[in-house]
């Protein structure tokens, strides 16, 4: 039996909610298509609760999933939503992805260290439970390359508060898979901060299979549930009401 998912039956069993919020930058609000890893995540885990729990009324009443996704922020920004935005909601769990923001909008490798600091610092006494993941990897050499400085800075953040947030390494698994297949969608008006033209490849923003499997890679890592990506979105697309995973 997963046990994490044991105690949220326990929490729902009691009369309680649970409440999951997503924050960080665009890769997490994901409005820019459908469907998205947080609400894939939100389906499945549905889903598992049900089943485990043989009713379907407490998991779907009761589980809310919160967006605090801010498309464009730096952590600069985003320390200032969290006493607001993020508290707010009162989340049992806060699954934080970073943002490559700070790489092109002139925050250094130090500055980010810093601000994670905080970040952490105040996630971690809002929330039972909280899980950070670097950002994807894009399909663009040059610009992992950078964010890699990132990254380092942001595990020496996160070493510090090991025994309250687990750490995910999503950059390096999602790098592992057929990055092609994912980016495919065109920057129709350009993204001048990233620099890319007006009908240039999106190389940061993965599509509705690249979304999928950023589902999967956090599901078994958060909850320990397989997720076949594949099948997914084959099953969306065929239009089924209830795709099978």
């Amino acid at each position: 039996m997963n046990e994490l998912l044991s105690k949220i039956e326990k929490k729902l069993n009691r009369g309680e909610w649970y409440r999951v919020l997503f924050l960080g930058g665009s890769i997490t609000s994901t409005e820019w298509v459908y469907p998205n890893w947080r609400g894939i995540m939100e389906y499945v885990l549905k889903e598992e609760l049900e089943k485990q729990m043989g009713v379907w009324e407490l998991p779907c009443w009761k589980v809310r999933f919160y967006n605090a996704g801010y498309n464009g922020a730096r952590t600069k920004e985003m320390i200032n939503f969290i006493d607001g935005d993020v508290a707010l909601h009162r989340p049992n769990m806060i699954i934080f992805m970073d943002t490559y923001n700070d790489v092109y909008l002139d925050i250094s490798p130090e500055e980010h260290e810093r601000n994670l600091g905080i970040i952490f610092s105040k996630l971690t006494k809002i929330a039972e439970k909280v899980v950070f993941t670097n950002s994807i990897s894009g399909f663009n050499k040059e610009i992992n390359n950078e964010n890699r400085a990132y990254i380092e800075v942001a595990n020496r953040a996160v070493e510090k508060y090991s025994n309250k947030i687990k750490n995910i390494d999503l950059f390096s698994k999602y790098a592992k898979l057929n990055l092609k297949k994912f980016f495919t969608f065109i920057e129709i008006s350009g993204n001048e901060d990233a620099g890319i033209k007006p009908g240039e490849l999106d190389y940061s923003h993965p599509n509705q299979l690249g979304n999928a499997y950023i589902a999967k890679i956090l599901l078994k890592e958060i909850f320990n549930i397989e997720f076949n990506a594949e099948l997914y979105i084959k099953d969306t697309l065929a239009g089924k009401k209830k795709p099978t995973y």
